[in-house]
């Protein structure tokens, strides 16, 4: 992964005469045989999955920087192959790549970028022409509208929140994108680091910040719906995407709630794949802001877009997904300024078994009647069950961390449930969340 960024630092380290020739020597040493390892694993293997992108961006480097090497054409035909295909192969029309977690839609953009930036130095305008140079930009932009929080991402799938800062600021002097911009600086300052030598790998000067002030969207193609309250203050993003393949949690219909940079309603996260508790609960439907029947997992499944309408106050929208092969979950919402209504219908239930609707928070949650309350920031959330006959109660969760300076770590968490049993087939539960500052 570091060869993508060793090869041209070498280069540049070379041009300022800051490394000698001799050490010039054994860093080339050292990253031909990191190069020929990668050509013996055979990325093929994982042909449009992030990896590709990995492993073809150092090739790239290779055969742009030392055009005199007898392997440098096929490495940059190498390159140039991984570029195309993962482009137009490996994203959706938003710009969404198949994988669905933002993580793995950042590292794959990066990786992409890199190969694009090596070619620019053999004249070769990848990023600019045709259909590859407009996907690059169109998988940006999809981070511009999932970034409910500048410099953030939501932990959709398997996925942290960082945004990482270096190939946002990479990509906002390529395209010259002020909002970019501003989100590599938010990015920056929640790692608690400044740009430095960065600057040197992309040699032209950066556009001028530009705030987001993005309205309500939908990503059909990628499954992402964003409400964003008029006041701009609150935004909800919810996912209905494919299941994302490896990468996958079990989390139709789930969201993530904001308020500017604070996490009022998370996603759990993803923990450390060779932990067992990544898979009995970070990946499961339990642990993620969505409907389940009791404890039973959700399947993996792509859900629907049903209708979005904004008006000069409010927005509204309807998503629905499977849960089971025979129970559907219709999720109905309306977003007003401080104030969001969340209308749940599941159909096919087995008469007498219990729906759970289920949200996560990083704060304690207090439970007054029907009306639950957490605190976060200088934000106060209320959760009332407008339904009648529902149980609430406030169970103890781990949860992943939105400290940016511990990522991955895991927390104690709490999670609101509000269930209720299924009457003739059916079942509804009607949520309000109003929000105070």
């Amino acid at each position: 992964m570091l060869l993508s960024q060793l090869i041209p630092a070498c280069r540049l380290a070379s041009e300022g005469g800051w490394i000698t020739l001799e050490e010039e020597a054994q860093f080339q040493a050292l990253i031909l045989d990191l190069a020929g390892k990668i050509r013996r694993r055979g990325g093929i293997q994982f042909r449009l999955s992030n990896w590709w992108a990995m492993e073809a961006a150092p090739l790239a480097w290779l055969g742009a920087l030392y055009p005199y090497l007898p392997d440098a054409e096929s490495w940059l035909a190498e390159a140039r192959d991984a570029f195309y295909w993962l482009l137009v192969h490996g994203t959706y029309a938003d710009g969404g790549f198949w994988e669905m977690s933002p993580n793995y839609h950042v590292v794959t953009l990066t990786y992409l970028y890199h190969i694009a930036e090596a070619l620019l130095r053999t004249g070769c305008r990848l990023m600019y022409e045709d259909l590859c140079g407009r996907r690059l930009w169109e998988m940006a932009e999809f981070l511009k509208s999932v970034a409910v929080s500048p410099g953030s991402l939501p932990a959709f799938e398997d996925s942290g929140r960082a945004m990482p800062p270096e190939i946002i600021l990479a990509l906002a002097k390529r395209f010259d994108d002020g909002e970019l911009l501003y989100h590599a600086r938010e990015a920056f300052k929640n790692a608690g680091r400044e740009p430095g030598a960065w600057t040197l790998f992309v040699p032209v000067p950066p556009p001028q910040p530009a705030e987001p002030r993005r309205a309500s969207e939908v990503l059909g193609p990628s499954g992402k719906l964003i409400l964003r309250s008029s006041c701009r203050n609150l935004a909800f993003v919810f996912d209905f995407g494919a299941p994302g393949g490896w990468h996958g949690h079990r989390d139709k219909l789930s969201f993530e709630a904001w308020w500017r940079d604070t996490c009022l309603v998370p996603d759990a996260g993803c923990y450390d794949y060779e932990e067992a508790l990544h898979w009995d609960w970070f990946k499961t439907a339990a642990a993620h802001n969505t409907v389940t029947l009791g404890d039973e997992d959700r399947i993996p499944t792509r859900g629907r877009l049903l209708y979005f309408e904004e008006g000069h106050s409010f927005v509204t929208a309807a998503l629905t997904a499977q849960i089971n092969e025979r129970v559907v979950h219709r999720r109905e919402l309306t977003l007003s300024d401080r104030t969001l209504l969340i209308d749940d219908f599941v159909e096919g239930v087995p008469e007498g078994e219990r729906i759970v609707w289920r949200m996560n928070s990083l704060a304690p949650v207090h439970i007054d009647g029907k009306t639950a309350r957490f605190e976060r920031g200088r934000i106060v959330t209320s959760v009332t069950a407008v339904t009648e006959e529902v149980e609430i109660s406030v169970e103890r969760v781990p949860l992943i961390t939105d400290d940016p300076a511990k990522p991955g770590e895991i927390v104690e968490g709490w999670q609101l449930r509000i269930s209720r049993a299924a009457d003739e087939v059916a079942a509804r539960i009607l949520v309000r969340m109003d929000f105070g500052w």
